[in-house]
């Protein structure tokens, strides 16, 4: 079986049937642990996740969680429905109640192709991707572009496009939501967003709410576009900056061989600075992607298949680190309890809400702390974790009733717990998280963490 390569972005994989049972539990069980070191207690919960959702015939997909915390989006598709055996993006409330279908024209018209994602801006708008050709009237069937859906007026709306309004070209691939809700970035290779774009490679832009326009980010200061893909955009609260990975050898510090690095792009002032090196400040020998911005501005996550970028040897593949900005150094994440570097992939990390300290992320690893690993999804059984940075102290998150689960956490969706960082909701086959899963698909589950 091949693996693919990690990706929490944008999904092109189409699902089928589906409904949604209610079971929502207000009250949780915790194991509490106290750092004294952070101040901070980080409380992990006891065996048994709570199922948000059940499928009865096919699999539900988490996307992402409202910033107040009291709606989750998902997507799913129907095989036997005319409209809706094409995935669509759905909102539904903590507390239970109806689940709509949010990838919707403004007249309210299903889309007639494809949508992915999910992404809170704000308590009432979400934004996702779709190659459906009826959302707008731009739309291009076919074409992945993305959209910005208002809840309360129910307004849908295109964003990538060109300052005259027309739809991108070509598909976009990924997107990042700022988490002031002011700006989504994203990646296109399209060739008509940008006023002059003639590289043929995927573009890194910047959408602003307010002008409703989108400004090319991947560029050198003097304006020279990336001689090679720049994706998986990320940018900061105040959207003053964006962070990127790019194999463009022209940008300052280049992509050595064309090796993907980080880059971090100032919007106001035009520059570009390529932020990573290895630890004796050679070139990286592996690719860097997916990063994440902390929300003080002061430190990356992000995931790398480099060997170099510590002195711990690090098992080939993707491993987690994490960058910081101002000392210019970088440490690796995935580790035990031991600081012993995992055994397996580890990807797709996140900080828990605003936190700085306390991050997220997949790992196939066998050799963590305190855990034994029995996840027998064919030989690669991922599981999702919450680290405590300053202590290093690690919890497994994705654990079923009786322990551990027996199939892998879905690592292509997204972890996502809202700006408070109380809620965690993962997708994973298991059929032990819970008591009489016998549907054999993904189902929905969320996990409650508490801070001090």
């Amino acid at each position: 079986m091949m693996l693919l390569r990690p990706t929490f972005m944008i999904s092109a994989i189409s699902f089928c049937v589906f409904s949604v049972i209610s079971a929502f539990s207000a009250e949780q069980s915790f194991d509490v642990i106290s750092n004294k070191k952070a101040g901070i207690t980080v409380s992990a919960i006891k065996p048994g996740a709570t199922l948000l959702s059940t499928i009865q015939s096919n699999d539900n997909n988490a996307s992402s969680i409202s910033p107040d915390g009291k709606l989750v989006s998902f997507y799913a598709g129907v095989t036997d429905d005319p409209i809706l055996q094409y995935s669509q993006v759905y909102v539904r409330a903590f507390s239970g109640g109806d689940t709509k279908i949010i990838s919707t024209s403004s007249s309210n018209d299903i889309g007639n192709y494809p949508s992915f994602g999910g992404q809170f801006l704000t308590e009432s708008k979400i934004v996702f991707t779709s190659a459906a050709g009826n959302l707008t009237q731009n739309s291009t069937l076919g074409v992945y572009q993305i959209y910005l859906k208002d809840l309360n007026t129910g307004q849908t709306s295109l964003v990538s496009q060109s300052e005259s309004g027309q739809a991108g070209n070509s598909s976009v691939d990924t997107f990042s939501v700022s988490r002031s809700g002011k700006c989504i970035a994203y990646t296109s290779s399209a060739s008509n967003i940008y006023g002059a774009d003639l590289n043929n490679k995927k573009d890194v832009f910047l959408y602003d709410l307010g002008t409703q326009k989108s400004k090319i980010v991947s560029t050198t200061q003097s304006g020279a576009q990336g001689n090679g893909d720049s994706y998986s955009p990320f940018p900061s609260d105040d959207c003053r900056t964006v962070i990127f990975s790019s194999n463009s050898t022209n940008f300052p510090g280049g992509a050595a061989n064309s090796i993907p690095n980080l880059f971090l792009k100032n919007v106001k002032t035009g520059s570009l600075e390529r932020l990573l090196s290895s630890f004796d400040s050679k070139d990286i020998n592996g690719a860097a992607e997916q990063p994440i911005l902390s929300s003080d501005g002061r430190s990356i996550l992000f995931q790398s298949l480099a060997t170099n970028l510590s002195k711990s040897t690090v098992t080939p593949g993707w491993n987690v680190y994490i960058y910081n900005i101002k000392e210019k150094k970088t440490d690796i994440v995935s580790t035990n309890g031991n600081k012993v570097p995992f055994n397996n992939w580890s990807f797709n990390a996140g900080f828990l809400g605003n936190s700085s300290n306390l991050v997220m992320f997949y790992s196939m690893a066998t050799n963590v702390s305190n855990f034994a690993d029995i996840n027998t999804w064919d030989q690669y059984g991922t599981d999702l974790f919450l680290k405590d940075l300053n202590s290093n102290q690690i919890f497994r998150l994705s654990v079923g009733i009786y322990g551990q689960i027996n199939r892998q956490v879905d690592f292509q969706a997204t972890t996502i717990s809202p700006r408070n960082g109380s809620t965690v909701i993962f997708s994973t086959r298991a059929s032990n998280v819970v008591d009489g899963d016998a549907n054999d698909h993904r189902d929905l589950f969320w996990v409650g963490i508490k801070t001090k």
